[in-house]
């Protein structure tokens, strides 16, 4: 266990690092215009059959819908365009002529500038973000704890509809590492009876630890948000998926999944406080699996220690309405740090969070999360400055 857990934060401070060091090559370039133990459900003496299927679900309803503290804590930057709102397309012809020229004498830096646009979660910025969740798992079904990871790219992919409207899309791509071992899958939407029958089955649901890695499924949401400066209260609406696309079973859902979703957030002098809740039902998908009811309600309170350092916390509460009573919500409290800084030319935003589940499912759930992020401002085409209506 302790050396899966160095190994990991080993690997993933070496993937942030080279994402870094790709968005400086992108920002470089000059241009014309430039831009479970036993974590399968459930043991098998006493249980009903339908709790043999729901350990996928879990499992997916914990790593899908987790997401971090950039995950809504960021998005434009640059000058003021004539609308009041921040633009990367000014911010980054004026970068390019510093760069040439050099900054004018008094001129405030604008680094500030580029701080208090990204706690916008509604802005006009693209950014390429990347996010490690590492989880320590320990509960009913758990001998000792095991961990759980989930590496995720998370690009925001802002447009702009009309002059006074945003569309703002977030495509979330995540590779796992489960503590199930993969035949764990054959299990799901089995009765107790056919997985005694069989003695493989009986031998996989008897020691069900292993490690299995690969894609989880992929979540998109997208939403529409009035124009405005990055200040006071912004919010937003929008549809929100999620796609069965993980490569093994016991790391995703199965079913098409899909719902409302919608944001709310004052930014104040001093403190940003708000909310995006997110709900998806299921659509279809593999028969053998339940069918999902889950909630996902990202809260974020951060104090303003400096004009380029937030100091709070933004967890993730996941409910599934679908679960017996005691195992449907998990609910941390947390604790971190969100930087804003320019490596070289790029502009980006890194924080480090710990958080605690003060509520959990009994039968399979966290007992903390330790989340790592980096996201740096990465130039977004022309096409998405000018209105598509």
């Amino acid at each position: 266990m302790k050396n899966y857990l160095v190994k990991r934060i080993f690997s993933t401070l070496v993937i942030i690092l080279v994402t870094a060091f790709s968005a400086q090559c992108v920002w470089s370039e000059p241009a014309e215009e430039p831009p479970e133990k036993k974590w399968f459900t459930t043991k098998i003496q006493g249980l009903a059959d339908d709790k043999l299927s729901r350990p996928g679900g879990e499992l997916a309803l914990f790593t899908s819908t987790h997401q971090s503290p950039a995950d809504r804590l960021m998005d434009n930057t640059g000058s003021t365009s004539s609308d009041g709102v921040l633009d990367d397309r000014i911010y980054f012809a004026q970068a390019q002529k510093k760069a040439s020229t050099g900054p004018e004498k008094g001129e405030k830096p604008s680094l500030e500038k580029i701080a208090k646009a990204m706690d916008n979660p509604l802005g006009s910025l693209w950014l390429l973000a990347v996010q490690n969740d590492l989880s320590y798992l320990q509960s009913d079904l758990i001998d000792g704890g095991e961990w759980f990871n989930s590496f995720k790219i998370m690009p925001v992919l802002p447009m702009r509809l009309t002059e006074n409207w945003n569309l703002i899309n977030r495509p979330i791509l995540q590779i796992q590492s489960s503590p199930l071992d993969s035949d764990v899958g054959n299990l799901f939407g089995l009765s107790p009876t056919e997985i005694t029958a069989n003695p493989g089955l009986t031998s996989i649901a008897q020691d069900p630890i292993g490690r299995t890695t690969g894609f989880g499924d992929m979540v998109f949401f997208s939403m529409v948000s009035p124009r405005k400066a990055d200040e006071g209260f912004v919010w937003g609406v929008g549809p929100t998926f999620i796609f069965p696309t993980a490569s093994h079973d016991v790391l995703g859902q199965g079913k098409w999944q899909a719902g409302p979703a919608a944001l709310g957030v004052n930014l104040g002098k001093k403190w940003n406080i708000g909310a995006l809740a997110q709900q998806w039902f299921s659509l279809g998908g593999d028969d053998n699996r339940p069918d999902t009811s889950q909630m996902d309600i990202q809260y974020f309170a951060n104090y303003k220690w400096d004009p380029l350092t937030l100091v709070g916390m933004t967890p993730n509460i996941r409910i599934n309405w679908e679960a017996d009573e005691g195992e449907k919500i998990s609910f941390p409290v947390g604790l971190g740090i969100i930087k804003t800084a320019k490596i070289g030319k790029v502009p980006m935003r890194w924080g480090v969070e710990f958080q605690y589940y003060v509520i959990k499912p009994d039968l399979a759930g966290p007992e903390f999360n330790i989340k790592l992020f980096v996201i740096p401002v990465v130039p977004g085409p022309k096409w998405s400055r000018s209105p598509i209506f």
